[in-house]
């Protein structure tokens, strides 16, 4: 076993561990400080073993494994500024299964450099923007999955422990909606800068490559999401399936494209 894939697992095992204590924290408040704790340890170690990728040349543009690296570090990061400013708590027991998800394709990927034929700064932005644009799709899947399971509590009447710890119906809408409308434009903007390197690379704006295709078919939804829900009063459940369909193609398009496809990306 590397070295690097033991860091990978310790960090897996990390978050499963944080996960535990969050989702102990749903039926015994006194684990709210442990989570908070492991949160904080974790983000520590990670951001350790990010720069000293980083610093050794496995840049989050050269591989999909440090790809993944870097947004799974984003997306703790995050998510322990939203529980400080907006005290969303249990929010974590719906965002940290996606991170350890995410680390555990990542550690069996090849972690070697890739070279391209052109790095310019329209790479470094297009890669950056799109991988925060996934951080924020991330915000949005989570606060959808505990919409559909909170909705089903107020319906059912049955109050369990779980309804107790998630925020109200509007509170959840409101994150979902705003964690979209910071990752549409992202998306967008990525996608523009990927289309002038491309440019650069390969002699043409767009190829109708998968990766391309994919891309814009994710921005569609989401963008279809935003007109909806601001032209058309979309809400509730229909919403919050709309936000889940679209990150399911976020992870297509990050995870299988390049297995399942011919694609000149290398993720």
């Amino acid at each position: 076993m590397t070295g690097e894939l033991m860091v990978f697992i310790v960090l897996l095992v990390a978050y499963l561990g944080s996960f535990l204590a969050h989702l102990a924290y749903f039926y015994y408040p006194e684990w709210l400080r442990v989570a908070k704790a492991s949160d904080w340890i974790i983000l520590s170690i990670h951001t350790v073993f990010l720069v000293l990728r980083i610093s050794h040349g496995y840049l989050p543009i050269f591989a999909l494994a440090d790809a993944i690296l870097f947004l799974a570090w984003f997306l703790l990061f995050s998510y322990i500024v939203l529980d400080r400013s907006l005290r969303l708590r249990s929010l974590g027991v719906f965002v940290i299964p996606v991170i350890a998800g995410l680390l555990f394709y990542a550690a069996f990927l090849p972690k070697s450099p890739v070279s391209f034929v052109s790095i310019s700064h329209w790479l470094i932005f297009h890669v950056f923007l799109a991988l925060i644009s996934y951080g924020a799709f991330s915000f949005a899947f989570a606060a959808s999955i505990m919409y559909i399971l909170q909705e089903r509590q107020l319906k059912s009447k049955v109050f369990q422990g779980i309804y107790f710890r998630l925020p109200s119906l509007a509170v959840l809408e409101r994150l979902s909606y705003h964690m979209a409308l910071l990752g549409t434009p992202l998306l967008g903007i990525s996608l523009v800068f990927g289309a002038i390197w491309a440019n650069v690379s390969w002699g043409s704006y767009w190829s109708w490559d998968p990766k391309q295709n994919w891309t814009l078919v994710t921005l569609i939804i989401y963008s279809t999401y935003l007109l909806g829900y601001n032209l058309f009063q979309w809400r509730g459940k229909r919403a919050a399936y709309i936000l889940i369909g679209g990150y399911v193609s976020v992870l297509v398009n990050l995870l299988l494209v390049n297995w399942l496809l011919t694609t000149l990306h290398v993720f």
